[in-house]
């Protein structure tokens, strides 16, 4: 079966400075993938050349296998979706505005709005739980609600792949279960494919049906939580001393630091 969306042998510089090498990756269909390394690994550069944000110096993704590059971006918009780490909407924009925002790849000059489309919208704000602040400003929503509101803009553009850089970034503890739980329970219902940059390596396992470990611009390990977070991997990927125990909760390994 063809991944949906896929890397082969992948290299991508800046200047003089090599940031991945030779990074090959199959995202599995219909499942959950986090990505996890060190600051500076590599992390969110792979996802934004997996979004084609970024032009790989060597290699090449393909979409549903073929090339990315030889596709339109409009079409690439309407099967990948991203949420960058620095997405920025200004204070006084109503949710309901940028959550339009994602239909933009599905409008054009014979095209113009219609009801299907409102009706997605207004479906997108419901799952998210945001359907009565509609109209609210993005200013008067707590860490939490905004970054459900920036989902279900991406939720909008009514792919079958989310690639999400960092969904839990500047939240607390409480909110970033929110999001993760929110994330997982939309992908279990539309059976989307899901990559997502995440930090927490505990939270990876819980949440993700398949790890990623980069390391230095390159794919260290990847596979099922239960093979990838172990005591000598979590030194490999982290060059951290600890010990894994089983999640009271889920049963997964769950890392505690020495």
């Amino acid at each position: 079966m063809t991944a949906p969306l896929s890397a082969s042998n992948l290299y991508l510089s800046y200047g003089k400075t090599e940031v991945l090498k030779d990074i090959s990756l199959d995202l599995p269909k219909g499942k959950i993938t986090s990505i996890v390394g060190a600051n500076a690994s590599g992390k969110s550069s792979l996802l934004r050349c997996l979004a084609r944000v970024l032009t790989p110096t060597k290699g090449g993704v393909s979409l549903e296998g073929v090339s990315i590059t030889e596709q339109r971006s409009r079409d690439v918009a309407r099967k990948v979706a991203l949420l960058s780490q620095t997405s920025e909407a200004p204070d006084a924009m109503r949710v309901m505005d940028l959550v339009i925002r994602g239909r933009t790849p599905h409008q054009s000059a014979l095209r113009q709005w219609s009801q299907k489309d409102q009706e997605i919208v207004e479906w997108c704000c419901e799952q998210v739980g945001l359907s009565s602040q509609q109209n609210s400003l993005l200013g008067e929503l707590s860490g939490g609600q905004r970054q459900r509101a920036w989902i279900a803009m991406v939720l909008a553009q009514d792919t079958d792949i989310l690639l999400l850089d960092e969904p839990t970034t500047f939240l607390d503890l409480p909110h970033q279960i929110e999001i993760l739980n929110l994330i997982q329970k939309l992908q279990k219902e539309r059976g989307l494919t899901v990559a997502m940059v995440l930090h927490d390596i505990n939270l990876a396992t819980r949440y993700s049906d398949h790890i990623v470990a980069v390391k230095d611009g390159g794919i260290l390990l990847q596979g099922a939580p239960e093979g990838v977070v172990t005591a000598d991997n979590m030194q490999a990927i982290f060059g951290l001393d600890s010990t894994i125990l089983p999640d009271p909760v889920t049963g997964l390994p769950h890392v505690i630091a020495r």
